[in-house]
């Protein structure tokens, strides 16, 4: 006898993505990014693993920032209206140690607004349009237009 096996997931990176203002938009803010490769690449991996979209933007571009220093938005799109949506990811970050310096949900107009799909590192630009990190290189990183080792303080 043949065993049963529950229906396969479906892959939502192929599928549109459906915007709830009901949803959870877990936006995780970093500040001086290009130091924080890790950090970022874990966010990125465990949504992709836990099927999430995630999209990124500066908060620069969402508001003044009158002399203060850019923050990087990583906000993920937990597509339910779940009082625990977003718990999943949260604990696998913290288990691993993942940094971040602030954690706010987002509104689905801001997600749709400001945010672009992101799938990886390399994916991410500077609020100047310059790539921040280098596919082949992600140690490294851009800050007022020079390159910079992960190792050094930026």
């Amino acid at each position: 006898m043949s065993e049963i096996l529950p229906p396969a997931e479906p892959d939502l990176s192929k599928q549109p993505e459906l915007f709830h203002p009901g949803h959870f938009y877990a936006a995780y803010s970093i500040d001086q990014p290009g130091a924080r490769a890790e950090d970022i690449r874990r966010i990125l991996e465990e949504s992709g693993r836990l099927g999430y979209r995630v999209r990124y933007w500066w908060l620069s571009n969402a508001i003044d920032l009158e002399g203060s220093p850019d923050r990087l938005i990583v906000c993920v799109h937990h597509p339910s209206q779940a009082s625990d949506a977003g718990i999943d990811l949260y604990n696998s970050l913290v288990e691993q140690r993942t940094r971040w310096d602030d954690l706010e949900a987002a509104a689905v107009e801001e997600y749709q607004t400001y945010g672009c799909p992101i799938r990886d590192l390399s994916e991410i630009r500077l609020a100047d349009g310059m790539q921040l990190f280098f596919p082949s290189e992600e140690r490294y990183c851009r800050v007022n237009g020079s390159l910079f080792s992960q190792s050094a303080s930026i």
